[in-house]
């Protein structure tokens, strides 16, 4: 009888064993999944989001529900790809020639937004400078095309003065004629 009882307690202590074995894998099975999904899954979108911005790629915001240190971090990482967005339409605007693109700095140390704008200033003079030399360009053009225009009128009829001077004014009538056309352009 001794002996059926201790095969008894044996048999109850291999399936208490048993259960709680299956206990504790299912206990470790449920805390790797909730592991996983609470830290692993989010880590590993930041991660992925961290590698597109290291290839200059701007990645989509991640969805955020969390109000952990996680969900801070998934805050900032959004908020930075937020203003790297700006920053490049920016740098498009200027670009494509429009000095008026508003960028504003995200505080007095931000380094890549205040060169920009410095950038934006230097272009915007530079244009300036450009056009002012252009237009300088086209008057020292004007002036030295209409002597040049007044020798050969000289040239060609040098032994009648009174051909030569009225040459000369209606030459000098349709070249002011000119100017004042030119003025006109410019003043557009």
């Amino acid at each position: 009888m001794q002996f059926k009882h201790w095969k008894l307690q044996i048999n109850r202590l291999k399936n208490t064993l048993v259960i709680s074995v299956i206990i504790l894998i299912l206990s470790s099975l449920i805390l790797t999944y909730t592991i996983i999904t609470l830290f692993v899954f989010p880590i590993s979108k930041i991660k992925h989001s961290l590698d597109e911005l290291s290839l200059g790629i701007l990645p989509p915001n991640i969805s955020n529900q969390r109000r952990d240190e996680i969900g801070e971090i998934v805050n900032k990482l959004n908020e930075l790809t937020t203003n790297l967005k700006k920053t490049a339409e920016f740098s498009l605007e200027l670009g494509k020639g429009n000095y008026n693109a508003e960028l504003k700095t995200l505080s007095t140390d931000d380094v890549l937004r205040n060169s920009l704008l410095e950038l934006r200033d230097s272009l915007e003079s530079a244009t300036k400078e450009a056009e002012q030399r252009r237009q300088k360009e086209e008057i020292q053009n004007w002036i030295t095309n209409g002597l040049a225009n007044f020798a050969d009128i000289l040239r060609q009829n040098t032994d009648d003065f009174s051909t030569v001077g009225n040459n000369i004014l209606r030459y000098l009538v349709d070249y002011a004629k000119t100017k004042s056309r030119w003025n006109i352009c410019l003043q557009r």
